[in-house]
């Protein structure tokens, strides 16, 4: 017998026509040998696997069975989408479980984690998202100038995946496969749309092998969090004519927006992939944050840090990385000039 969540799927199949048809030609059109109980065996199967999975006829094709027009249709189907939000709680809640600490030795070996860096708890670690969150020892990532407000410093640990600037509605975002406009990032909030047109946009792509907590970039108070739940299969390449932006709203987000007072609002936009609550927030609204204060982590299904920056506040001159570096929590990225006034602006005329 297979998980509950995907005896579910197996009995609406049998109980809908019309989407057991839709179903049967997405994979004609894939022109796929899996079969029904391929895919049936796959899904029961990643429930309990951490990382890759590349074995069986089904998992091969997907691929290609995503890419197809009757596939698109099958995805935006709500029944789809409510399914597969039910897959992905069912695989966090492994995730969460004393069980899945069989993966983490595997984990630590395939990517050759330094575990004298963490915090390993004294009774072990009870799940496998309790070691994806593990935490730092004490001075493990100093904070570049701590009491220099204009000194920027990276969220997290990971690479520089992009650097953007006088960013202009028409420029998109690479982020996780996905492309977003500044207005689909920021989840159409016009309000804040606005005040980071023409301003810098800094990307840091995190690996399965660094440290998933993230950290403020800047000194400011939090002005609001949100939380933006997106659709699922965040990695597959199945966008086509047939149904334009699909996907802008696809990954889950957690967007943080800081007043920093002298340098404008910031906003840091953790990207999450798979799960509903891979991105975690620990701080509320109002609080005033330091850089290098812990304000959330990334379950398993994290990972990638957006910073947005106002115009004009980092100038191109005053970014210390490029594309590919990599960074470490608390490392200089860039040094904010002081956001002036229209008034001050007009004076200069």
């Amino acid at each position: 017998s297979y998980h509950a969540v995907v005896d579910e799927l197996v009995q609406y199949i049998n109980s809908n026509a019309t989407f057991d048809a839709l179903l049967n030609a997405t994979f004609e059109e894939a022109h796929s040998s899996a079969t029904y109980a391929d895919m049936y065996n796959f899904f029961d199967a990643y429930i309990t696997i951490i990382g890759n999975y590349s074995n069986g006829t089904f998992v091969k094709t997907l691929d290609t069975f995503c890419s197809t027009k009757t596939g698109s249709q099958l995805y935006v189907e709500r029944k789809s989408q409510a399914w597969m939000m039910k897959y992905f709680m069912a695989k966090k809640a492994y995730a969460d479980s004393f069980n899945s600490t069989d993966s983490v030795s595997t984990w630590m070996q395939w990517y050759k984690i330094n575990m004298t860096e963490y915090v390993i708890p004294s009774g072990g670690f009870q799940s496998f998202n309790d070691f994806f969150t593990r935490q730092l020892k004490p001075g493990m990532r100093p904070i570049a100038e701590p009491s220099n407000a204009s000194v920027i410093i990276s969220p997290c640990d990971g690479q520089i995946d992009g650097i953007t600037y006088d960013l202009q509605m028409e420029h998109t975002l690479n982020i996780k496969n996905q492309r977003y406009n500044l207005s689909q990032m920021l989840n159409f909030d016009e309000h804040f749309v606005r005040k980071f047109e023409g301003g810098t946009a800094i990307e840091i792509l995190l690996y399965q092998y660094n440290y998933h907590r993230y950290h403020s970039a800047v000194n400011g108070y939090i002005n609001a969090l949100q939380l933006i739940n997106g659709y699922i299969l965040v990695d597959a390449q199945w966008v086509n004519d047939t149904i334009p932006y699909f996907l802008p709203n696809y990954n889950v987000r957690g967007i943080m927006y800081v007043d920093t007072v002298d340098f404008g609002y910031v906003a840091q936009i953790h990207v999450g992939v798979e799960y509903t609550n891979s991105v975690n927030f620990d701080v509320s609204p109002g609080m005033f944050v330091h850089k290098g204060d812990e304000v959330g982590y990334f379950k398993y299904g994290g990972s990638t840090v957006v910073l947005l920056f106002e115009k004009d506040v980092i100038p191109r001159d005053d970014i210390d990385v490029h594309f590919g570096d990599y960074v470490q929590m608390g490392q200089q990225i860039a040094v904010a000039q002081p956001k002036r006034s229209d008034f001050d602006k007009k004076m200069d005329l």
